[in-house]
C-alpha cells in the first residue's frame, strides 16, 4: 500500500471519532445545569424574558436542527459569540491567543520531556546494571511519579515567592511583544510539564534500546570500537517504533497537563479559559473548547499512526 493511500485510510478512520466528539460537545448545552438562557436572564429573570431568549438563541428548534446549525458554523469558523465574559465577542477571536499560548507550552514541555527522557533512557541502556543505570531508573521513576501541577506549584513558590523573579509569576507568553521575557516565562511551565512526563519516555527508551543492543549487528559495532554516538544512533533507528508511540502519547499527556499548569502560573491559555468558562457558565465557549481538545487528541493519534507508516513500511500492508 502506498503512503498516500495509508494516510488517507487513517484520516477516514478518524472521522467517526471526530463526529462523536461533536455530539459530546454539542450535548454540553443539555447535560450541564443552568444553560445559556439562565446565564443571560440572570437570577431574577422573568419567564417571559427566558422565553424570548430561547427564541433568539434558536433553542426552541428541534435538536437535530440546532446541531446542524452549530456544526455548519463550526466548519465555517463561526463558533458563536460570548454571552457572559465578553458579550458579543466572537469565540474564534477570543481563542486565538489562548490557543497560541497553549501551543507554545505544549511544544516547550515536549522538548523538555523528549530531551531528558531520551537522554536518561539512552544512558541507562548503554551501561546496563551499572550505577548510571540505577541512577537513571530511579530518576525516571521519580519524574514519572511527580504530578505536573504539584511540580508547578513548587517551582512557582521557589522562583516566584522566595527568589521573587517577576517572569516566574507573570504568566505572560507573547512572542510578538517581548521574546526574551516570553522565553523566561516559558521556562518553569515547560520544566513542570516536561519533567513530569520524561520518566515515561526514559523507561520505554531504556527498554527498547536494551533489547536492541543485544542484537548481532550492535555487538559487531561494539567489537569494532565504533563511537558510542554511532552505536546509539543505530540503536535508536532500530528501536524507534515503540518510542514513537510513547512520544505521541506523551505529547498528548503534556497538552492535557497544560490546563492545570496554566491555572497555577496564571498563563492565559486554553486551560485558564476552560476554568473561567465553567465558572461563568459560558456554554458556547465550553462547547468549542471541548471540541478543540478532542480534535487535538485525534490529530496526535493520527500523526503517530502516520509516522508509524513512514518509519516502517510493513505497517502499511
Amino acid at each position: 500500500m502506498s503512503l498516500l493511500k495509508y494516510i488517507g485510510r487513517r484520516f477516514v478512520s478518524a472521522i467517526p471519532t471526530l463526529i462523536l466528539i461533536t455530539f459530546l460537545s454539542f450535548g454540553l448545552l443539555y447535560i450541564t445545569p443552568g444553560g445559556p438562557v439562565e446565564a443571560l436572564a440572570g437570577m431574577f429573570g422573568t419567564p417571559e424574558q427566558k422565553v424570548r431568549i430561547r427564541q433568539e438563541l434558536g433553542l426552541d428548534d428541534p435538536v437535530h436542527v440546532q446541531y446542524l446549525r452549530w456544526i455548519k458554523g463550526v466548519f465555517s469558523g463561526d463558533f458563536g459569540e460570548m454571552i457572559v465574559m465578553a458579550p458579543g465577542t466572537p469565540i474564534a477571536e477570543m481563542l486565538r491567543k489562548p490557543l497560541i499560548t497553549t501551543f507554545w507550552l505544549t511544544v516547550a514541555g515536549a522538548l523538555v520531556a523528549l530531551t531528558v527522557g531520551l537522554t536518561i533512557g539512552a544512558l541507562s541502556a548503554i551501561k546496563p546494571n551499572s550505577w548510571l543505570d540505577s541512577l537513571s531508573r530511579v530518576t525516571s521513576i521519580a519524574t514519572y511519579s511527580i504530578p505536573d501541577f504539584w511540580l508547578a506549584i513548587i517551582l512557582l513558590f521557589v522562583f516566584g515567592v522566595i527568589f521573587r523573579y517577576r517572569w516566574a509569576i507573570s504568566g505572560k507568553i507573547d512572542f510578538s511583544r517581548n521574546v526574551v521575557f516570553s522565553l523566561q516565562s516559558l521556562i518553569l511551565p515547560a520544566i513542570a510539564l516536561g519533567l513530569a512526563k520524561a520518566g515515561i519516555v526514559a523507561r520505554i527508551t531504556r527498554g527498547e534500546l536494551y533489547d536492541v543492543q543485544n542484537k548481532p549487528f550492535i555487538q559487531f559495532e561494539r567489537v569494532m570500537g565504533l563511537p558510542n554516538r554511532i552505536v546509539i544512533k543505530d540503536m535508536l533507528h532500530n528501536g524507534i517504533l515503540p518510542i514513537v508511540t510513547v512520544l505521541g502519547y506523551t505529547i498528548g499527556l503534556i497538552f492535557r497537563g497544560t490546563f492545570l499548569v496554566e491555572v497555577v502560573f496564571g498563563t492565559p491559555g486554553i486551560g485558564l479559559f476552560l476554568v473561567r468558562a465553567a465558572k461563568t457558565q459560558e456554554y458556547a465557549l465550553l462547547q468549542t473548547l471541548v471540541l478543540v481538545i478532542g480534535t487535538v487528541f485525534i490529530l496526535m493519534n493520527l500523526l503517530t499512526d502516520i509516522l508509524y507508516g513512514v518509519l516502517d513500511p510493513r505497517v502499511r500492508t
